[in-house]
């Protein structure tokens, strides 16, 4: 509330949370036993793991997401293809010249 907006601006409460910072700075010790055992900032270690474990996440609903797309895209393309064979003049021959539906790149993994 704002009637106690004062009490966490005044000089003497500021004044108080520094003298309680440095005693309790000074109160503390350098750990060595836990997870200080093994890494000087396992909190940090903690984050990291956190975030790549955010990210193989991602990407695993990526991947989901992809192995649904594909065939429908797959189901699209030759869906469209049939019906250009059919209706579209000149799309016989430009399939015989072009053989690539996606990739410019042929079975033996070089481009054309």
């Amino acid at each position: 509330h704002a009637r106690y907006l004062h009490l966490a601006t005044s000089p003497t409460t500021t004044l108080i949370f520094q003298l309680i910072n440095r005693i309790s700075l000074y109160s503390f010790r350098a750990s060595s036993t836990g997870p200080y055992a093994l890494v000087r900032h396992p909190m940090y270690a903690g984050v990291l793991v956190m975030v790549l474990g955010m990210r193989s996440f991602a990407l695993l609903v990526e991947l989901a997401f992809l192995t649904v797309q594909v065939p429908i895209l797959m189901w699209r393309i030759l869906d469209e293809e049939a019906l250009s064979n059919k209706d579209l003049p000149g799309y016989p021959e430009y399939t015989g010249k072009v053989r690539r539906r996606l990739l410019p790149i042929s079975g033996n993994g070089r481009l054309p």
